[in-house]
């Protein structure tokens, strides 16, 4: 665990089902919140988010989970989030433009959720917008 890899940026690109363009962390910050930990965004590394909890490990290890390649706003560049997404029976976080963003976005403070949701931690660490108490929550993020 913590901070590895080369420190050199890498973007993501998965195909999907809509035909979205995923840029992955590679433009903003190489620094991923994992859990308690961070990982740094490159070739060989990326989170590895599951019920057991959150580690950074290489990317040819097959995370059994959520492999994250972004984990806020800070990692992508303007007018993107950083969004989850399921992909050929596997989950994801990548940076992708905000009108994309229709499953949980993750974050790492309130201000950076779409439509007033709240920034919140799961009991692993890994921070999500949820819909603020009072409020519909509808749209994206």
């Amino acid at each position: 665990m913590g901070t590895g890899g080369s420190g050199q940026s890498q973007s993501q690109s998965h195909s999907s089902t809509t035909g979205s363009v995923i840029t992955g962390p590679a433009q903003g910050s190489p620094l991923i919140a994992c859990g308690m930990d961070q990982c740094t965004a490159t070739a060989d590394q990326e989170c590895c988010a599951n019920p057991d909890g959150a580690i950074c490990e290489p990317i040819n290890a097959k995370c059994i989970g959520t492999a994250m390649h972004c984990s806020s706003v800070a990692n992508c560049v303007a007018d993107e989030v950083c969004c989850s997404h399921a992909m050929d029976n596997r989950l994801y976080s990548d940076c992708m433009q905000k009108p994309l963003c229709t499953n949980p976005q993750l974050c790492a403070t309130s201000s950076e959720c779409l439509n007033g949701k709240t920034c919140v931690a799961d009991p692993h660490g890994i921070k999500y917008c949820q819909p603020t108490p009072g409020t519909s929550g509808t749209g994206g993020g």
